[in-house]
């Protein structure tokens, strides 16, 4: 979320790693579409702004699982264990790694559901 909306810390250096991104997983924008709108302190944006504002950052193809894909998907993550919001991070790792594509991420904590489900990624920090 930091990419797109400029007053979160680290938004300059995220910001300079959309332009490395190829492709987008749907569940990361829609997780990101859904986080921007709940922020706290008065950062959060209307559903339009955080639209407009994932529209205009991350213009990539956007990359999906389908149908059944998606079903054997959440059949991997329950098989995994996952619960709560490794649940999405798991479905995430699983759109990555059938599109071949690398997750770039700051989240520490969804690295290890990455790796346990085979996705190629890469943490940035500051």
């Amino acid at each position: 979320m930091p990419a797109v909306h400029a007053g979160l810390s680290e938004h300059g250096l995220c910001r300079s790693q959309l332009s490395r991104a190829t492709l987008t997983v749907q569940g990361v924008w829609t997780e990101a579409f859904a986080a921007l709108s709940r922020l706290p302190h008065g950062l959060a944006l209307t559903s339009t702004q955080a639209l407009r504002s994932l529209s205009t950052s991350c213009n990539t193809k956007m990359v999906t699982l389908q149908g059944e894909q998606f079903v054997s998907a959440c059949r991997e993550v329950a098989a995994a264990g996952l619960s709560g919001g490794q649940i999405y991070d798991g479905l995430i790792a699983i759109c990555a790694r059938e599109h071949r594509a690398t997750l770039i991420t700051r989240d520490r904590r969804a690295v290890s559901t990455y790796a346990a489900l085979g996705a190629m990624f890469e943490l940035i920090s500051a």
